[in-house]
């Protein structure tokens, strides 16, 4: 189940955004968890990292804003999907600096917020986390696909480059990509499938990731960026 948050001091608009969410619900058979707070402060009372997958968060309000409670959310979670629901477009594209996914014009429309809402979940879901399995001479590991940083591929020899140690497995770099492509990975490189999630920079012909910089192909740039982009919330 997922728990949304509603940061809302208008009453009434937050009793119709959680109609909206629990509409939803019905319609698709996706069960949430819904919270709604009056301010960023009673939020703040009740939030810890990673608790809400998404925020629907009113940019202005009393005391603290939307926009710096979202800074603020940013300093302990980079993983929760928050979503601006305002009067005024020309402050929500501000959001994107602080990795918003999107942002909903008031008053909602049904249609519109059921897009939003659709798009919210996955990517969520693209940065979800899954357990695989990984077989050797050594033995047998699961390992979790948030601590993949990158696979490197040597003839038939898989690497996989995690954040204390590196497995390594015989298997394919086209297997590899078809089991992690939908989890949040891309393959910037014949040799090289990184994990989106862990990328801190990009040169023109490198990627930095886990403090190692791999390879980018020049005729992939423009896709692993759109990918990337898409990845972190922001428009291809």
């Amino acid at each position: 189940m997922t728990d949304i948050a509603i940061i809302e001091d208008n009453a009434a608009e937050a009793k119709g955004l959680e109609a909206l969410i629990n509409a939803y619900s019905a319609e698709n058979g996706v069960a949430f968890g819904v919270y709604r707070y009056a301010d960023a402060e009673a939020f703040f009372a009740a939030f810890r990292p990673h608790r809400f997958g998404i925020v629907f968060m009113d940019i202005e309000m009393p005391g603290m804003n939307g926009m710096d409670a979202a800074r603020n959310i940013r300093k302990t979670d980079d993983g929760v999907i928050i979503v601006f629901v305002t009067n005024m477009a020309q402050f929500a594209i501000e959001g994107y600096s602080v990795g918003a996914l999107d942002y909903i014009l008031k008053p909602l429309a049904p249609f519109d917020f059921r897009v939003k809402l659709k798009r919210a979940l996955e990517c969520l879901a693209r940065r979800g986390s899954v357990a695989i399995t990984l077989k050797n001479a050594g033995g047998t590991y699961r390992v979790d696909t948030a601590d993949i940083l990158y696979v490197e591929v040597l003839d038939y020899n898989l690497t996989y480059r995690l954040k204390k140690e590196s497995i390594s497995v015989v298997g394919r770099m086209c297997d590899a990509e078809k089991e992690l492509s939908p989890l949040g990975f891309f393959k910037c490189h014949r040799s090289y499938l990184c994990n989106l999630r862990h990328v801190e920079s990009v040169t023109d012909d490198g990627v930095r990731i886990g403090g190692t910089e791999i390879p980018l192909s020049r005729l992939r740039k423009r896709e692993f960026v759109a990918a990337l982009t898409e990845y972190l919330g922001g428009t291809v």
